[in-house]
């Protein structure tokens, strides 16, 4: 029989390898068995043992050949990071560890996206967000943020887009829904977005008053101002649709169809560049 002392053994192919977690790896290990003199020992039975959890081996004891090698194929476990496999000489005294196998199992595709706070967001036009995600393969295990690299779309895109960072953009009033995909994983934010609305005084020094605030923002504009007729002042509100003004309130008479000379700047600044009209 042999003396453990004697055999001189370590994993000489496949350590070192890195796999995903519950796959085989692509190498083999491989065992070399010698004699402390270096002479390769034929016919020894070695025994395997996954150290990690839920790994497996091909076959769980294999004998040495002519070159005192023995090959085994590893099966990783189910829980990702550093794995151990061990290779143990079955002598009569009991067995003894030759060498221990390492490898790096990482998690698999995700199968479960979560979000990062809230799923719903309330948003004004123009506003932006970016979504972060959460991912898990099928065993739990967390799947970095950088591997998930999902697709964003959106399911109603005259509300809010997103780009493939998940940076959400809105551009409408509305409710939108965002979906993310990553391997066979989903997950939904939804969006509901309203006009915002901001103040603009206009200063105003002309003999009769004219256009003194403006407010709305988004797609629509309004302005308050004052029309005189025959000694008569006249409180309007006017609106802006995007192309033209009209008086959408107040009093006054019919003549108050014609719109102030009014403009908004492509920076969202309101101005008032003439008088309203005078009789």
């Amino acid at each position: 029989d042999r003396d453990p002392a004697d055999l001189d053994a370590s994993v000489v192919l496949g350590d070192a390898q890195s796999g995903t977690v519950g796959a085989a790896l692509a190498d083999s290990v491989v065992v070399q068995v010698s004699t402390r003199a270096g002479s390769p020992v034929r016919g020894l039975e070695l025994e395997w043992r996954v150290l990690s959890e839920g790994g497996q081996v091909l076959r769980s004891t294999t004998t040495t050949g002519r070159d005192g090698r023995s090959a085994n194929a590893w099966v990783l476990g189910t829980r990702a990071g550093e794995q151990l496999l061990e290779a143990r000489a079955l002598l009569s005294g009991g067995p003894a560890v030759l060498d221990t196998a390492r490898a790096s199992a990482a998690a698999d595709a995700p199968a479960v996206l979560r979000l990062e706070g809230d799923s719903v967001r309330t948003l004004g036009v123009g506003d932006t967000v970016r979504l972060a995600l959460q991912g898990a393969d099928r065993f739990g295990n967390p799947v970095p943020s950088a591997a998930l690299r999902p697709r964003w779309t959106s399911l109603d895109p005259t509300v809010a887009v997103a780009d493939s960072a998940g940076l959400v953009r809105v551009v409408g009033a509305g409710d939108a829904t965002l979906e993310a995909a990553a391997g066979t994983a989903r997950a939904r934010a939804y969006v509901r977005a309203a006009e915002s609305t901001e103040e603009f005084p206009v200063a105003y020094t002309g003999t009769y008053p004219g256009v003194h605030r403006f407010y709305g923002g988004g797609g629509r504009m309004f302005a308050v101002g004052m029309e005189a007729y025959h000694a008569s002042v006249y409180n309007l509100t006017y609106a802006f649709n995007g192309a033209a003004w009209s008086i959408v309130g107040g009093t006054g008479p019919a003549f108050a169809g014609n719109a102030p000379d009014l403009y908004v700047a492509p920076d969202g600044t309101a101005y008032a560049t003439g008088t309203l009209a005078t009789y």
